[in-house]
């Protein structure tokens, strides 16, 4: 997500058949590496309503803001990078656990959120997955790694791109068929 802007997601439950909308009597959603560039910029944060309990550690790094109009936003407090993101939602360290959020529904076929990166010059990347990994995940140490090897993806899905200390990101073209290599 560019820096400075902040896009609305609404994701639905179909059934993969009838293509019918479901109503799941329970439902859980994470949302991961809440964190921030260098001095706070593009601080992420995600905003939505709906949910019946909102998990957290007790050593979180995430600041919690009630609304008027019964939403809350998650926010990031701390610096984070690429390297401290997790490769595994059920394998997490101490610091990607306090950097999380999950959050269970009950008897719905919509979530709606919004996720935000503040004013800054790089990008954010927004991580999650529909389970509560919280309140399920296994504490690793840094540096572990997950009993599974790491998805390798394929052109066409997008991947991260990291610029180095001091470089700005401003855009990254790639055309059918192109080769991309680091």
């Amino acid at each position: 997500l560019r820096a400075g802007s902040s896009v609305d997601l609404r994701m639905r439950m179909y059934d993969a058949e009838t293509m019918a909308l479901l109503v799941m009597p329970e439902m859980a959603f994470t949302f991961f590496d809440l964190d921030a560039g260098h001095n706070g910029a593009s601080q992420e944060s995600v905003s939505l309503n709906g949910f019946s309990s909102y998990h957290l550690t007790s050593d979180t790094e995430i600041m919690v803001t009630a609304s008027s109009d019964g939403s809350y936003t998650f926010t990031a407090s701390t610096y984070g990078n690429s390297a401290d993101n997790p490769k595994d939602p059920m394998f997490l360290t101490e610091q990607q656990k306090n950097r999380a959020v999950s959050l269970l529904f009950h008897n719905i076929s919509a979530m709606t959120c919004t996720l935000k990166a503040g004013p800054g010059r790089n990008p954010r990347f927004f991580i999650f997955v529909g389970r509560p990994s919280l309140l399920c995940a296994v504490t690793v140490q840094a540096g572990f790694k997950p009993p599974l090897p790491d998805l390798h993806f394929q052109p066409p899905r997008e991947v991260p791109v990291v610029p180095d200390e001091g470089q700005i990101f401003v855009k990254w073209t790639v055309h059918k068929g192109q080769d991309v290599k680091k």
